[in-house]
């Protein structure tokens, strides 16, 4: 798994926005977004990122990180 999470923040509108990386590239996700190489975000916690590979339905997870996972 190469996708790593960046960091969060939550918009004017109160939307939480997460930030994950693969490589040198920055992605802002939320539940449902589609990544470039078959991966879609299933579920966000507060502790992890869950995104499954479509073509085979195998899931990974992306820790967060302790003092990330206190943010709504």
């Amino acid at each position: 798994m190469s996708y790593r999470y960046l960091g969060q923040l939550t918009d004017p509108d109160g939307k939480r926005l997460v930030l994950i990386s693969k490589g040198d590239k920055d992605v802002t996700v939320s539940r449902g977004s589609l990544l470039d190489d078959g991966f879609s975000v299933v579920d966000i916690q507060k502790t992890h990122i869950t995104i499954v590979h479509i073509a085979t339905s195998t899931p990974f997870e992306i820790r967060i990180p302790d003092a990330d996972a206190s943010l709504p």
